[in-house]
């Protein structure tokens, strides 16, 4: 767990089989990259949604942070996908919920990796610290 405005790090070493592919590798990657984001400052911080910092923390770290399983395929096919604006709604929500969340977020963030380079996430930090909202940052960052 990061908590990125004190600049601390906290892995429990005990529940890291319960993290999918949970070598302490991915984990510590995972949650630098929640640091780097803090390092921006609180403003910026604060206007990237839910989404985007797990989505980016689980691509840089290359493993996704939820079960396999085969619940996102079968929303997609049913029409029944959660709009991103509402991931990390979840806080409290089912172990299924919340993986589906991850998974959306991964999926997106991949796709924008894919389809857009290996530094568009940079781009779109980046645009964020001039932009007043996350949705003009995106915009101005991906075209």
């Amino acid at each position: 767990m990061a908590f990125p405005f004190r600049r601390v790090l906290v892995v429990r070493l005990d529940r890291l089989s319960f993290v999918p592919g949970g070598s302490l590798r991915v984990v510590l990657r995972h949650e630098l990259v929640h640091l780097v984001m803090g390092a921006l400052g609180p403003e910026v911080f604060r206007k990237l949604p839910w989404w985007f910092h797990e989505g980016t923390a689980q691509v840089l770290s290359g493993l996704p942070f939820f079960s396999q399983s085969e619940d996102l395929g079968a929303l997609v096919q049913l029409d029944l996908l959660p709009y991103l604006k509402d991931l990390g709604a979840q806080e409290n929500s089912s172990r299924r919920a919340t993986d589906l969340a991850y998974q959306a977020a991964f999926s997106f963030a991949s796709f924008l990796e894919d389809r857009l380079g290996d530094d568009v996430f940079a781009r779109i930090v980046k645009a964020q610290k001039k932009a007043p909202d996350f949705n003009r940052a995106f915009l101005q960052a991906t075209g």
